[in-house]
């Protein structure tokens, strides 16, 4: 800089000098100005996932992503780039069949999108292509690590290119098989990956002038704020209060009808049948006040595992009445504590162990029941009981086998286990008169249904305001 203004001095100051002067001057200033300015501008980065064989998720450790977090996006940031166009490239290495790996390619591409859109707002200029199996790549890397098979992929390659089935064919067979195991091992791992490329515009940044400017507006526009809270706060001391509607309140309805699943049935768990899950629900239905309330319940284990022949399928229909301990009344009708039940309830089976030994049949019964129940839940809609019977348990049945037991064959079909003269057959020929001690539970309710305060009805929302 010096050295010019050396040249302007040394200038004679004829009158075209001086003109050429003050030009040289005018356009050195520009220039000053154009060098200190700050103009926007656009950069590009880039990046790539190496995933584990045959996965879609992206490791926890992946470099590139810690890279990212932990330094690119903090300087993208702080410049306030926007990010304004996005490329990703899912890959997969040529192993697998190309169904699977045309799956995994798309898989991998959408995994590394989601996980950046949790970093960052994605554009809407976002471009996803993918690679069933990379094998330019492939070339590629073989070239830059001069590897002695590189030639040999190479003219398989120009050879096959347009027609991968092929290629991929030769490239298995060649050197019996040694070139594919060592590439497995040494590029495949590289080739499972999700390339990114995203385009990030950074904005011009602002003089100290435009800022001192929008600082000016910024703290005129927070005093205007504070100006009008003030004057909200003084009008609410200067005004008088409303007055408050005291005929408004907010009452509970009680319940009147609750759906309920039986824990234990929905995790049941049995001897040489493993998990046998049962569906169950139950509905109880409570009076307004006093002590009775009233159950259905049905319950449908449909287990079944054909290829050992064990079953165990039951349709069970119950009725059952309670009484609670503690009465319930109008203002608190919740039917809490102690109960006594009496059930009755009628069942449709097919139980069978093993080749040899299977049930079906029909049957009904009775018992008593004691329990309890209690709230778990602030609101009260939530309730858990626990329960545990004792009665009997009446049927009528036929044993079946797997099998034909006459020609001691199977044929892919169930027999009844009768080996006399058809003739003399008669259905449900076994009964039984049993203990049924089975009746427990562990049991969730769920209220349903409330009845209205005011009019008549029902609801599903436990309060009522009323006038």
């Amino acid at each position: 800089m010096h050295i010019i203004f050396e040249k302007i001095v040394r200038m004679k100051y004829s009158k075209l000098n001086l003109t050429r002067a003050i030009l040289f001057i005018v356009a050195l200033v520009l220039a000053v100005q154009y060098c200190y300015a700050i103009e926007p501008k656009d950069t590009t980065i880039s990046g790539k996932v190496i995933f584990p064989v045959s996965k879609c998720v992206i490791p926890k450790d992946a470099p590139f992503l810690k890279e990212f977090i932990g330094k690119t996006l903090p300087e993208m940031q702080q410049k306030k780039a926007e990010v304004v166009r996005m490329e990703v490239v899912g890959t997969a290495s040529p192993e697998g069949s190309r169904a699977f790996n045309k799956q995994l390619s798309e898989k991998r591409n959408k995994a590394l999108v989601d996980t950046i859109s949790t970093l960052l707002e994605l554009p809407k200029d976002i471009k996803s292509e993918i690679v069933i199996e990379d094998y330019a790549e492939l070339v590629r890397m073989m070239k830059e690590s001069n590897d002695t098979y590189y030639e040999s992929v190479q003219l398989l390659y120009d050879k096959f290119k347009d027609d991968e089935v092929q290629l991929k064919r030769r490239l298995r067979s060649l050197d019996k098989g040694r070139l594919w195991k060592y590439i497995l091992n040494k590029y495949y791992p590289d080739l499972r990956s999700a390339k990114v490329r995203l385009y990030f515009h950074i904005p011009a940044q602002k003089t100290q002038a435009e800022i001192d400017a929008e600082a000016r507006v910024k703290a005129a526009e927070e005093a205007q704020k504070k100006a009008m809270q003030d004057a909200e706060i003084l009008k609410e001391y200067t005004e008088p209060y409303p007055k408050m509607d005291s005929t408004i309140v907010e009452r509970e309805r009680v319940h009147i009808l609750s759906l309920k699943t039986n824990l234990l049935h929905d995790a049941f768990w049995m001897p040489n049948y493993g998990m046998a899950p049962a569906v169950n629900i139950h509905a109880e239905y409570y009076p307004l006040n006093g002590h009775y309330t009233y159950n259905a319940a049905f319950m449908f284990p449909y287990y079944h595992r054909w290829s050992h022949q064990k079953f165990f399928q039951i349709r069970d229909y119950e009725l059952s009445v309670r009484r609670y301990f503690k009465p319930a009344k109008d203002d608190n009708a919740e039917y809490l504590g102690w109960y006594l039940a009496a059930y009755g309830h009628f069942a449709k089976y097919g139980i069978g162990l093993n080749k040899e030994k299977g049930w079906q049949g029909e049957g009904g019964g009775a018992g008593l029941e004691i329990g309890y129940v209690t709230n778990i839940s602030k609101n009260k809609r939530w309730r858990l009981e626990f329960s545990a019977g004792l009665g009997f348990f009446y049927t009528r049945f036929d044993p079946y086998v797997y099998g034909n037991p006459v020609l001691d064959e199977e044929d892919g079909k169930y027999y009844y286990d009768y080996t006399k003269s058809a003739k003399d057959f008669k259905k449900r020929n076994h009964k039984s008169l049993l203990p049924d001690p089975t009746h427990i539970g562990v049991t969730l309710t769920y209220d349903l249904l409330y009845r209205r305060i005011a009019k008549r009805g029902v609801s599903v929302h436990r309060k009522e305001v009323m006038k």
